[in-house]
């Protein structure tokens, strides 16, 4: 079995620190970027749109996306990032990181820009948002980049598995923030998923949670059914 042909492909995984100032001029990539900004801030373009980065926050840039990335304030910049293939193709090893704008590329680079899947429902990931709590992603990203880096034993596995983990996570962010609503149904019903965790050894009941937290029970399931499909 050959590991370099299961998708993902991962091309760079690694924990940058920056020493400002620091821009990358406007440029398209051929394949995805991930990028979480742990420390410093920057203001990010992606084609007419400009985004305020700070720490905390998820940059994702797509195959074929004019965007360009600079740093604010005298802070160090601290960013650690993945790129990667969707789907191992032919010349994926063949494929680097780009600096380019298109004008700057030749034809045979022009021909390495991969499908954008991921910015259509139900896949659709946008450039850059806040996750409600990055402590999961940031875990799974530091679990992937050491993987990387030090390449151990089946390493190929970890990283592909932790990529998808960390795409999962993404859509995940999408999807539960689509449904939020100023009541706060997402934090309300991770803590009675909490409960639930916390209590896994015994039969809790409807009746139960009805009554510690104060909803009844039929617009509970409802709730559960819309936000968790179960």
């Amino acid at each position: 079995m050959e590991l370099s042909q299961i998708s993902p492909y991962i091309r760079v995984a690694m924990d940058s620190v920056i020493e400002t100032p620091w821009t990358i001029e406007e440029r398209m990539i051929w394949d995805y970027e991930l990028l979480f900004l742990m420390e410093g801030q920057l203001e990010v373009r992606v084609a007419e749109h400009i985004y305020e980065g700070r720490p905390g926050d998820v940059f994702f840039f797509k195959p074929g996306e004019r965007h360009a990335i600079k740093s604010k304030g005298t802070q160090t910049i601290r960013q650690p990032h993945v790129h990667f293939d969707l789907n191992v193709l032919p010349n994926s090893p063949e494929v680097t990181v780009s600096f380019k704008s298109i004008d700057q590329m030749s034809e045979k680079e022009k021909e390495w820009f991969r499908e954008d899947l991921l910015s259509t429902s139900p896949y659709f990931i946008p450039n850059h948002f806040r996750p409600r709590d990055s402590t999961h992603l940031e875990r799974v990203l530091f679990d992937l980049i050491r993987e990387h880096e030090t390449k151990p034993p089946y390493y190929e596995f970890r990283v592909k598995s932790a990529m998808l983990d960390l795409l999962a996570i993404l859509l995940r962010e999408q999807y539960y923030g689509g449904k939020t609503t100023k009541e706060g149904q997402v934090e309300f019903l991770s803590e009675i998923r909490t409960y639930i965790d916390r209590n896994v050894n015994r039969n809790v009941t409807l009746e139960e949670l009805s009554e510690k937290f104060h909803i009844s029970k039929f617009h509970l399931i409802h709730l559960f059914k819309t936000m968790f499909q179960m």
